[in-house]
């Protein structure tokens, strides 16, 4: 019983640790412009008492997303603690949370690979750190791209035993579905994968509307924060995204380069975030040139990880053998050493669905850009991050058999953890929070958001805008700036719902 509670007790300061070096690493990165406009969406909320029916923005068709699910995720914490962290703070117990639970369904389906690195790269690996710590819209997508997998996964059939019973996979799909619908785009590549769930749960011949019931009660939850929206703008509350469907079959042509971004999601992928340009790289190991040995040694291993989740595609089936070598006696022979290193990188029974499933994932991501007027980029399809990583530790098949292998993978995530530590400092000299935590605190206090930056403004709020001058003689105009709906009077007029 002490035991346990020592354990629990160890869990839960581990947690919290990482949660607090978490949500400091992601304070480090906000001033870029969209993640400060996700930020403002709930400043505003919490400042003005302006109910935020719309959420993210989608810029180059001036759209908006409906639902307030992103104005109360970001707004919400600081009516719990009035700090400008708070944000940061709730966002990283979500995915912290959701990480860890990600760690733990994986570990009881890919034994051959240590918990230590599963957790530990999970934790750690540039994605995991970049899009999930920072308050950009993305980072929350994570939280219900992890349920919504581990649901499809669990209903498919890959494995033999279901560790998620198949009422809480379906009420998890329905949940995750609303959750994403009102942060991100992508939640139409969701659709597909759901359809093929009741498609199987149909085939069982058993349980079918029992799963319906549950996935729409999973969807009433999260659906309820787009409600408001639809009731108050009814056939205008689609925001305008439909204005991002484009038919555009040159996106053809970039079907390898969405394949290596999928990879790239489990890779130890450097460039990206250390600039976009070839000089940008190279001034950042200058910069921090005790950091440089780490970084370039992470950066290569990430190389590594891609070449090998590619060549992976080319692995065939083959049966788990993790236990097949096993002998009677503690005394091996030549043949069972012999069968010991057959077994390296072996992949267990259900590796040519897990491949199946990824290449499919791939494919369904190439099929959407037919109809996206934008070139693909890795963060639009966030969604399938934990798609990309449950694929990869499979590629490790049995590596972790070998001492050398397992000490290479200790510095890997050791360089990595070096190479954050330099990214957090150059980001946060740009980008970190602190450069505007003054600004946040003033904004707070006089509940007036406009103090910090203006919100970006959609065609819809534009046109919608009530003209409240009226004409008193001639070139004479009188106006009580008395707007019917608060959320469309300008931004410079009044800002302030509580004041009047």
């Amino acid at each position: 019983m002490r035991m346990a509670f020592r354990r629990v007790l160890l869990l839960l300061l581990l947690f919290l640790s990482a949660l607090l070096l978490r949500s400091l690493y992601g304070a480090t990165n906000f001033g870029e412009d969209d993640a400060f406009q996700v930020y403002l969406i709930g400043l505003k909320w919490y400042t003005t008492g302006i109910f935020p029916y719309w959420g993210p923005d989608v810029v180059y068709t001036q759209s908006q997303i409906p639902g307030a699910l992103q104005g109360l995720l970001v707004g919400g914490p600081f009516f719990l603690k009035v700090v400008p962290e708070a944000p940061f703070l709730l966002l990283n117990f979500l995915s912290l949370s959701a990480l860890c639970f990600l760690g733990w369904y994986l570990a009881q389906r890919i034994p051959a690979v240590p918990k230590w690195f599963l957790f530990g790269w999970l934790l750690t690996a540039p994605w995991a750190m970049n899009y999930s710590t920072h308050i950009e819209n993305p980072s929350y997508v994570l939280p219900a791209a992890v349920m919504f997998f581990v649901s499809v996964w669990e209903i498919f059939p890959i494995y033999e035993k279901q560790i998620v019973a198949t009422k809480w996979a379906f009420f998890w799909l329905g949940f995750s579905l609303f959750w994403v619908m009102q942060l991100h785009l992508s939640w139409v590549l969701m659709l597909p994968y759901i359809g093929l769930t009741f498609w199987f749960q149909a085939k069982k011949g058993q349980g079918f509307w029992r799963a319906a019931l549950f996935f729409l009660l999973g969807a009433a939850i999260t659906a309820s924060t787009l409600v408001p929206t639809i009731m108050e703008f009814g056939v205008a509350s689609s925001g305008g995204t439909e204005q991002n469907i484009e038919f555009n079959p040159s996106n053809l042509s970039e079907i390898p380069n969405i394949a290596a971004k999928m990879l790239s999601f489990a890779c130890g992928e450097v460039a990206r975030y250390t600039g976009d340009y070839t000089p940008e790289p190279l001034e950042f190991l200058k910069a921090y040139i005790w950091a440089a040995p780490c970084t370039i040694f992470f950066a290569l291993m990430g190389l590594a990880q891609f070449a090998l989740f590619a060549f992976s595609f080319f692995q065939k089936t083959s049966v788990k053998t993790s236990t097949s070598v096993k002998t009677s006696t503690s005394v091996k022979t030549t043949a069972d050493k012999s069968a010991d290193k057959s077994a390296i990188n072996k992949k267990p029974l259900e590796w040519g669905k897990v491949k199946f499933f990824m290449l499919a994932s791939i494919g369904l991501v190439c099929l959407s850009y037919l109809f996206a007027s934008l070139p693909p980029k890795a963060h639009a399809f966030y969604l399938l991050f934990p798609v990309a990583m449950w694929y990869s530790f499979y590629c490790y098949g049995e590596l972790f058999r070998s001492k050398r292998f397992r000490i290479l993978a200790i510095a890997f995530l050791v360089s990595g953890g070096v190479f954050h530590f330099a990214l957090a400092q150059k980001n946060a000299q740009r980008y970190g929070l602190w450069a505007k935590r003054e600004k946040v605190e003033a904004a707070i206090a006089a509940k007036d958001y406009t103090i910090l930056g203006l919100r970006r403004e959609s065609v819809l709020q534009m046109s919608s805008r009530e003209n409240v001058w009226e004409k008193k003689s001639e070139g004479q105009y009188r106006t009580g700036y008395e707007y019917k709906n608060p959320c469309f009077q300008p931004q410079n007029i009044s800002c302030n719902v509580f004041r009047n």
